[in-house]
């Protein structure tokens, strides 16, 4: 998955930084509700969240805009031209979802379920055949989303009070020249709808952790399963959740447990 030993370096970092906060004394606040804190952004901080998501996702594209002159190459001809699968586009989604990750191409006995990029990867066959530039396009606009999520992320994570320090962490991540090759390769849908799909599942989470609606833990659930169908390597992400909502967002231990249940399941 895209660098998640660097992410998992920040959240270390991150929680460092909350210790060192706890130990200072700060005046005791009291609060006769026990309704949960409202964490709604202002009209004029949703504002500005939202023009820093969009400049991160107009880096990200540029960034990588140089591949769209690029071609088919490695594996991208496993999963795309030379996969008799994928090339009957729409009408093979039925059988991508019975079939392993390898089947249209060639058959082993050890092989994956990575359905979700290849019904993508079929669906994009129906309209643009062996057009690289679209499929290429397409792995550009995942990457965005991705990074914009996790800029979302991470100022969830701070609970909405340092957006300019979660700008900066996105911002690196974006333009880290070892996501090259992800974003570079056409066959990496599978990496970056995994990326994309356990982000959107950690975003949905800070927010069950927040309202305690089931609704969103559901959600939750539900993205996450899409990143494993993306692919296996999110399970890692486990780790990140544990660590996330037990040593860092663990204001209700309940709500935590109950997220990563719905992670184990």
């Amino acid at each position: 998955m895209l660098n998640i030993f660097s992410f998992l370096k920040l959240i270390s970092i991150i929680m460092a930084n909350k210790k060192i906060n706890k130990s200072i004394p700060k005046p005791a606040i009291q609060n006769n509700s026990s309704k949960p804190l409202d964490k709604r952004l202002s009209p004029k901080k949703f504002s500005i969240n939202f023009k820093l998501a969009l400049v991160l996702g107009l880096i990200s594209f540029i960034v990588y805009a140089n591949t769209l002159r690029n071609g088919f190459v490695l594996d991208d001809k496993s999963v795309i031209s030379d996969n008799t699968i994928v090339t009957k586009g729409i009408s093979a989604i039925p059988e991508i979802l019975a079939t392993p990750y390898r089947k249209g191409f060639f058959v082993t006995s050890n092989d994956l379920y990575r359905p979700l990029s290849l019904v993508m990867l079929a669906s994009e066959y129906q309209f643009f055949k062996l057009n690289p530039a679209p499929y290429h396009f397409f792995n550009i606009l995942l990457f965005a989303a991705g990074v914009i999520l996790l800029f979302f992320f991470l100022d969830q994570l701070f609970e909405r009070k340092k957006p300019v320090l979660a700008f900066i962490a996105s911002l690196l991540f974006a333009v880290h020249p070892i996501h090259t090759e992800v974003v570079a390769n056409i066959k990496s849908h599978d990496e970056l709808l995994c990326f994309l799909f356990a982000f959107l599942s950690l975003n949905v989470f800070i927010k069950y952790l927040n309202s305690g609606k089931i609704f969103h833990l559901l959600i939750g659930f539900f993205c996450f399963s899409l990143s494993l169908f993306s692919k296996e390597t999110v399970i890692s992400f486990l780790g990140v959740i544990i660590l996330v909502f037990f040593f860092y967002r663990n204001e209700n231990k309940k709500r935590s447990a109950y997220i990563s249940a719905v992670s184990l399941v």
